[in-house]
């Protein structure tokens, strides 16, 4: 049973209830109004004739005429019936079997080439110099003078450790401005480039000596005096700002 139909048989209940009591209720008033009325006892005495006693007459009392008011109508709203929307199934709509896609159809991979040999590089000879330079550094230069002192070496009996200085070659060196700068010819035997016993004494036969001190990078190669050949390789070297250097540099005969 649905919920519109529950309600509607409770307010037929009511209305059923309402009528019953309302009934009942004018029953009741209806008798206590008739048995409220008590008999009277009326004498009347009439004289018909001289010789007539007196009788005592019985007369009903008289009922009074009372007006029951009409019930007053009770109007009960009755609920509509309203019918419950009709579902409606809608069927779900049949899938259509899709064809599955095309298997893709795999495509050879290339097979990896090999690369081209790369040419091995050839080593550029280097050119083999008669001498070869060695640098060394002292921090006791003077901020007024940069001084750069050499001795190209020529062997006399290595077995016996025997040296002497070798004549005839310069030292060519760029500074860090680069301007270019020639020491003295070298001669026979050589000089101390400082005092005997100190301890940036080295032997010397050529030298470069220039104002101001000039800190940064330096080039020096051994050329031959008589035509400038290149005879060393060159060396690289950096002089300090602070504390200013020397810097000497041996030439030794190239053994190889």
């Amino acid at each position: 049973m649905s919920r519109r139909q529950q309600l509607f048989l409770f307010v037929l209940g009511l209305t059923t209830i309402s009528v019953c009591i309302t009934s009942f209720v004018l029953v009741v008033d209806t008798v206590r109004r008739l048995t409220a009325a008590s008999p009277v006892v009326v004498a009347q005495t009439w004289q018909e004739e001289p010789d007539v006693a007196s009788r005592l007459v019985w007369l009903s009392p008289t009922p009074t005429a009372t007006q029951t008011p009409s019930p007053t109508p009770t109007y009960t709203l009755v609920p509509t019936w309203t019918p419950e929307p009709t579902v409606t199934f809608t069927p779900a709509p049949t899938p259509t079997d899709t064809p599955p896609p095309p298997t893709p159809t795999p495509k050879p991979r290339p097979r990896p080439q090999k690369p081209p040999a790369t040419p091995t590089p050839t080593d550029t000879p280097v050119p083999q110099y008669k001498f070869i330079g060695n640098v060394v550094a002292f921090d006791t230069g003077t901020l007024q003078m940069t001084r750069i002192t050499g001795m190209v070496w020529k062997i006399i009996d290595i077995n016996t450790n025997q040296f002497d200085g070798e004549p005839n070659y310069q030292m060519k060196l760029v500074d860090p401005n680069g301007e270019v700068h020639l020491s003295d010819v070298s001669g026979l035997g050589g000089a101390d480039s400082t005092c005997p016993k100190c301890g940036d004494n080295r032997r010397m036969n050529c030298k470069i000596e220039f104002m101001p001190y000039v800190p940064g990078e330096y080039r020096v190669t051994l050329i031959q005096a008589w035509d400038g050949g290149q005879a060393s390789n060159e060396v690289t070297f950096t002089m300090a700002a602070s504390p200013p250097q020397y810097v000497h540099i041996d030439f030794f005969p190239n053994q190889r």
